[in-house]
């Protein structure tokens, strides 16, 4: 159905020009809620609906360890020279925060995330907790050891997911005017962004949703805690798979070379909607009925029917 892709290549493991401990950190453990116990799976991965990240007994917590003889000897660092911060990632916002940092020395046994942190969160995408080590200040260079502050000689990602029921795809909040420069209004609220064509890749490598940032605050807050805010949040992830869907099935896609990439990620949601094959689903993408067919799957597999009948009228205006 479509013309075979050109051989090609590319190298997934990292390689990084110093030296570092890979378990340094593997003995510290999280939790997300007081009444859990702490655990130290690696990786760390949980799922919880956004409305839980919101609420007052999510209480993420660390209780560290680290192997300072191991980080020392796999790094060729002093420890005295090194420190471990905390960093909060919200892909929903697409922001990074430097919680907290200390000498490794000095680290805390325990550490919790405050409430009024996590009240700045969306949590729409859920979110990333890291831990990581790096030279606390310049440091006489040598030959393949770290010697700058933010070159990371050891680390661990904590993640807390959401349910793959939204749109699933990287949201950066723009001012009005950039929507100006795209030759749009600068009233409008939200549209995809598309860097490249090349549906193998990951998602966060191909697109993006813009929203104006008049709007985005709160529209990335809404579906936390609010009925309606839900629905419209869902009617909007609908519209960007939509056009995520039509674009992709239609451009004569080979299957998915890798089940990381958003071509893979895309039939695997429609395939289980939908009951269709590859070469099915890029038919309907060229059918005159394509727009009502995706969009009344995708309207099933957000639930969006069954948020629209959780609104509570009681209170609001008739």
């Amino acid at each position: 159905m479509s013309k075979k892709k050109p051989w090609r290549y590319s190298e997934s493991r990292p390689i990084r020009p110093f030296k570092v401990s890979e378990h340094a950190l593997v003995k510290t453990a999280f939790r997300t809620r007081k009444d859990m116990e702490f655990l130290s799976d690696d990786p760390w991965r949980t799922i919880v609906e956004p409305e839980e990240i919101k609420h007052e007994s999510f209480a993420p917590c660390f209780a560290i360890s680290i192997d300072i003889d191991m980080l020392s000897s796999d790094t060729g660092l002093d420890i005295k020279d090194l420190v471990l911060g905390v960093t909060l990632r919200d892909p929903a916002l697409l922001r990074s925060t430097l919680l907290n940092s200390w000498g490794v020395e000095d680290s805390p046994e325990i550490y919790s995330i405050s409430h009024a942190v996590l009240g700045k969160v969306s949590g729409n995408r859920g979110i990333e907790l890291e831990l990581h080590i790096s030279p606390a200040e310049s440091l006489t260079p040598k030959f393949r050891t770290a010697s700058l502050p933010g070159q990371i000689v050891s680390s661990r990602v904590f993640k807390v997911d959401t349910p793959l029921n939204g749109a699933g795809f990287p949201v950066q909040p723009v001012d009005a005017e950039y929507f100006e420069e795209l030759g749009l209004p600068k009233e409008t609220v939200w549209v995809i962004k598309w860097m490249s064509s090349d549906f193998d890749r990951p998602a966060e490598e191909i697109l993006c949703v813009l929203i104006n940032k008049d709007e985005a605050e709160k529209i990335l807050r809404l579906s936390g805690g609010d009925s309606v805010g839900r629905v419209l949040w869902s009617e909007i992830a609908v519209e960007a798979f939509l056009e995520v869907c039509l674009a992709v099935f239609s451009s004569d896609p080979q299957a998915p070379e890798t089940n990381d990439s958003l071509l893979a990620k895309v039939f695997a949601r429609l395939k289980k909607e939908t009951g269709l094959s590859f070469d099915e689903l890029i038919l309907k993408a060229k059918s005159d009925d394509k727009f009502r067919f995706f969009r009344a799957h995708l309207q099933k597999n957000t639930e969006l029917g069954n948020r629209i009948r959780h609104i509570r009228l009681a209170g609001r205006a008739q």
